[in-house]
């Protein structure tokens, strides 16, 4: 029971008790001398300075100038020092750290005793030991007033606190309660001390130091935590204090006074064990002590120390003083610290990864499996020095790193290395190391995987990974509901939508309505089933486009044979496609000028009979006869026909051109005068001819009749008036452009490009404008043969001919002729020139998605960064966006929802000083001011001239 839930009548007991134990005292007083009270007072001393030394704690004392007054035996051992050296000696500086302070520390705690002693009864400090060891105590401090109220004296109660600092909070609480308690005893000793001052003054000498004796002992053993009692070998226990009973589980001390012993020990054996240990030790003089099972009122067994020591050495009989305390906590943390041990010791036995510690330099453990990947057997690595195990490679840099991590310093502590086998063969690994504390020495602990395979297993699948990132195909994959989770560069390139847009989707994104829901329930039945489905779909790209792709479609299977993922393999099959038309129709174009010049040769024959016997009868007849304008109409209409016959044999490439070298410009010029009397005065003709154009190898007449039939369509397109722009330029046809334009071949080239400003056609059109006899003219306006015949002399000067219309914005016809042989040395070797590429980000704008996937490749190639859209709406959105980013737009002129000339206005309205590279298949004169392109820092032609076009991009973007 603690003190405070004491009954009255309990405490009425204990004050009769402690009147009964000092009733002999008042008796020796009156029936014994001095000298016989003094012999009795010195017996009474003695049994307290026995209790006093026989305790396991520190007991001290010191005056109010902080000096040592008293010490006990156990406090001298402790500290290391015998009490002559200590009486006398401040403790400030011989068991308290001397700090700047602590003078001052020691007055104020002095002065906080004596007016607030209760904030005392229990703190901790760090003190030290002889030597300077530090150490942390746990202190019980009551003052000890002289007559005039004045602390005269600090009694002070320490308990090594060093070992249980880990367990500090749990001691704590319990000590909160045990301060409180000692409080109330504390009250109690002193009402009765005060009480037999009363009765005692007359004996002042006696009393005095019987009193300071009493108010020591009782204070030390009422506020001591460690379990004290007095016990007889004949007559049981004789006195124990709270903590005992506290300990035990007793109310009071009637449970226990006159009690043997052994009720203590949970059975017979371990009391017979402690008895004979403890006993064994007493005899020889010594202070017994021992672990032992004791067993509290509950049944609850525990693990406690006692510490023994004899009342009188030379005889037991006299009684013995012990101090139990219990340290089952102490023996649960050993347990528990040695079973951490074992599985510790366990764990980096049979760790995964290869374990070693570093004592300095040199290896003093490693666990099995760093034996294993090493090839060493157990034991073998232990005292060699670190660097036996890594790569000579890495020697060097691991015993720097080793070095600094030693030394305290800052080092990278997981890295890949080249560890050495014993057999000479090396792997690749990867260490872990951080700095510890080996046998009180700086080390290291070095944790080692084996990441060989890893490494090969990453290396394959970056390979992979590199393969499908730079297939041209498209690849994606998805799980088995078919939502996508990877889609590789090409399927960006191909559908116009980035990774990012269809991962979480599913293909439907591209499915453009051309395949029923058939189509799709047959696939998915296919693969399903775990084969693979092959076929081609039409899908829809970001931009709305069409294109078609032959696509293969597999399950991907896990190592348990289960689908969990379908890989779909397409090839873009649209360029393909349409080379495949333009063969179709070069083949159609063929057969026709086959076909034609069968037919006109003998139709020329035909015709020459007509011509002939006409002339004839003209020559007879009067042309006031009758008969003469009909025949002169004969004749006239058999030339006309003789005129088809020529265009037709043109066509089919049966007329032989005279080549020779030529300045086109020159037969510009030429053609010129011509054409100023055939076309209206209402239509102007824009001459743009370059300076420095390459001779061509051509037929002048031929080159003259290209211009003649190109001006009428020209002039019969732009009834109101208009502009007839002719162009020359240089030009260069790359492998990238052949590819798209069948029969074009790579090479040089001079361009001759002819232009109108009139209504222009749409896309079915421009198909059939160089078939032979197809017309758009009103009957009796147009033979159909005059772009055939076009079409027939550039194929005979092994050039290549395109033309570029949309419905209200015009015709151009792009003709390129092959420059000399000399030309083309020249232009070769200026050639070699590389190209300076960047890395700025370029927008580039157009509404052919050839076009622009073809431009995109280009400037990506040259190391740009390159932004599309389809059209001048989308590339504001885009500009708005990334303005900050954006060094160059190339702006296509003709775009449907918004053209170029549009976009060109907002863009200069977002940021004036934007570079913006206008480019058409039309020629445009962008330097007027008040043209379409008014703002542009330059003008290109498609199609593209690769070099030219790098060109200027670089020009352009090297400008202020």
């Amino acid at each position: 029971m603690q003190d405070q839930d004491k009954t009255k009548e309990q405490l009425i007991s204990e004050l009769n008790e402690l009147r009964r134990r000092t009733a002999p005292l008042i008796d020796s007083h009156n029936k014994i001398s001095a000298t016989e009270d003094a012999s009795h007072d010195k017996n009474c001393w003695e049994m307290y300075r026995e209790l006093v030394d026989c305790t396991n704690s520190i007991i001290l004392r010191w005056n109010s100038d902080g000096k040592i007054t008293f010490i006990n035996n156990f406090g001298q051992e402790f500290f290391g020092f015998s009490q002559d050296e200590l009486l006398g000696r401040n403790v400030i500086g011989t068991i308290v750290p001397e700090t700047d302070h602590s003078g001052k520390d020691l007055v104020k705690m002095i002065r906080d005793i004596g007016a607030r002693p209760e904030r005392y009864v229990s703190n901790q400090n760090e003190n030290m030991r002889r030597g300077g060891d530090r150490v942390w105590i746990s202190w019980t401090n009551r003052p000890i007033f002289n007559e005039n109220g004045e602390v005269q004296e600090i009694l002070s109660i320490g308990n090594d606190h060093t070992v249980l600092k880990q367990v500090e909070e749990e001691l704590r609480k319990a000590k909160a309660g045990l301060e409180e308690r000692v409080e109330e005893r504390t009250a109690k000793l002193r009402e009765a001390v005060e009480l037999l001052e009363y009765r005692l003054l007359e004996r002042e000498r006696v009393e005095e130091a019987l009193r300071e004796s009493k108010q020591m002992v009782a204070g030390i053993l009422s506020a001591s935590p460690v379990g004290i009692g007095f016990t007889s070998l004949s007559r049981g226990m004789l006195w124990v204090n709270q903590a005992w009973l506290d300990l035990f589980g007793f109310q009071d001390e009637k449970q226990v006074l006159g009690q043997n012993t052994a009720k203590l020990y949970p059975f017979q054996q371990e009391f017979e064990r402690v008895g004979n240990t403890l006993y064994s030790a007493l005899e020889t003089g010594k202070v017994a002590e021992t672990d032992a099972l004791m067993v509290r009122t509950n049944g609850e067994v525990f693990y406690a120390s006692i510490r023994m020591s004899p009342f009188d050495p030379s005889d037991l009989s006299k009684g013995i003083i012990a101090a139990i305390s219990d340290i089952s906590k102490h023996r649960r943390l050993e347990e528990d610290l040695k079973e951490r041990e074992e599985r510790y010791r366990s764990l980096v036995e049979n760790s995964f990864d290869g374990i070693m510690l570093q004592k300095g330099l040199t290896i003093v453990f490693a666990n099995n499996r760093l034996h294993e990947i090493l090839g060493y057997e157990a034991g073998e690595l232990e005292g060699k020095e670190h660097w036996t195990i890594y790569h000579p490679d890495y020697q060097k840099i691991t015993r720097q790193r080793a070095l600094a991590r030693i030394r305290g310093e800052k080092t990278i502590s997981q890295y890949e290395v080249k560890l050495l086998r014993k057999d000479g063969s090396f792997f690749r690994g990867e260490i872990l190391a951080r700095a510890v504390k080996v046998q009180g020495e700086s080390g290291v602990q070095v944790w080692i995987r084996d990441i060989s395979k890893q490494r090969r297993s990453e290396q394959a699948q970056k390979l992979l990974a590199t393969a499908v990132g730079q297939a041209t195909e498209s690849v994606i994959i998805t799980d088995t509901e078919g939502n996508i989770e990877y889609a590789n560069p090409a399927f960006e390139t191909i559908t116009g939508y980035s990774r990012d847009e269809v991962i979480g989707k599913t293909p439907h994104v591209l499915m453009s309505g051309y395949h029923d829901k058939r189509f799709y329930k047959d696939l998915w039945a296919t693969i399903r089933r775990g084969e693979a489905w092959k076929g081609q779909f039409v899908n829809r790209r970001k931009d709305g486009t069409l294109y078609q792709e032959d696509s293969v479609i597999s399950p991907v299977r896990n190592s348990s044979g289960q689908i969990v993922n379908f890989v779909a393999v397409g090839r873009d099959r649209t360029l393909e496609i349409e080379l495949q038309k333009q063969l179709f129709w070069a083949q159609k174009m063929e057969a026709v000028g086959t076909l034609a010049g069968g037919i006109a040769h003998d139709f020329n024959n035909l015709l020459q009979v007509v011509l002939g016997y006409s002339e004839v009868i003209l020559q007879r007849e009067k042309k006031d006869q009758q008969d003469y304008p009909e025949i002169h109409s004969i004749y006239e209409a058999g030339k006309r026909g003789a005129e088809l016959v020529n265009r037709l044999l043109t066509f089919s490439r049966k007329v032989e051109p005279k080549l020779r070298p030529i300045n086109i410009n020159q037969e510009v010029i030429q053609v010129q005068a011509l054409l100023a009397r055939t076309i209206p005065k209402t239509i102007k003709i824009d001459l743009r001819l370059s300076g420095d154009l390459e001779s061509a190898q051509a037929d002048p007449s031929q080159l003259a009749q290209i211009l003649m039939n190109l001006a009428v369509n020209a002039r019969d397109a732009m009834p109101d008036g208009g502009v007839f722009i002719i162009e020359t330029t240089n030009a260069e046809l790359d492998r990238e452009f052949c590819l798209r334009h069948l029969g074009a071949k790579p090479g040089r080239y001079a361009l001759l490009a002819v232009s109108d400003s009139g209504h222009g056609m749409d896309k079915d059109t421009l198909l059939h404008i160089f078939e032979p006899f197809f017309t758009t003219k009103e009957v009796g306006k147009g033979t159909g043969l005059g772009l055939a015949t076009v079409y027939g002399i550039v194929k005979q000067h092994d050039g290549y001919i395109i033309c570029y219309s949309e419905p209200g914005h015009g015709t151009t016809f792009k003709i390129y002729i092959p420059v000399i042989a000399s030309a083309q040395d020249s232009a070769t070797a200026a050639d070699e020139a590389p190209i300076k590429g960047g890395n700025e980000t370029i927008l580039l704008v157009d509404d052919d998605n050839s076009v622009r996937n073809w431009g995109a490749h280009i400037l990506s190639d040259s190391g740009y960064e390159v932004r599309t859209a389809a059209n001048g709406k989308e590339a504001l959105e885009t500009y708005k966006k990334e303005r900050e980013v954006i060094s160059l737009v190339i702006l296509d002129l003709i775009m449907p929802e918004m053209d170029g000339s549009r976009c060109l206005v907002e863009i200069l309205k977002i940021d004036p000083k934007a570079k913006v590279l206008m480019a058409s298949g039309y020629p445009v004169n962008w330097e007027d001011e008040t043209s379409l392109t008014k703002g542009a820092k330059g003008f290109v032609h498609k199609p593209y001239d690769t070099k030219q076009f790098l060109a200027t991009v670089r020009a352009i973007l090297d400008t202020d």
